[in-house]
């Protein structure tokens, strides 16, 4: 019997806050896959809080939109900030 893993990045996103500008990385998500399958967003899996462990799985803000110059990543299935 074989077993599988998720080889998608996992991460905690929670609600932007100016306080953590400096602390936290701040994205753009998208909740559908990029038609174009070159595109460079990257696909994660959303952690709740309580599935986080620190310096295992990042911590992320969720820009609340579409910020020039930042990073945007896909997550399937994406409900908000936790």
């Amino acid at each position: 019997m074989s077993t599988q893993s998720d080889q998608r990045k996992s991460v905690r996103i929670v609600a932007f806050s100016s306080k953590s500008v400096q602390t936290l990385r701040t994205v753009n998500i998208v909740a559908t896959a990029p038609a174009d399958p070159h595109h460079s967003v990257k696909e994660h899996t959303q952690l709740t809080a309580a599935q986080t462990m620190v310096g295992i799985h990042p911590t992320w803000m969720d820009s609340g939109g579409s910020v020039k110059g930042l990073p945007t990543v896909y997550i399937n299935g994406y409900t908000g900030p936790s």
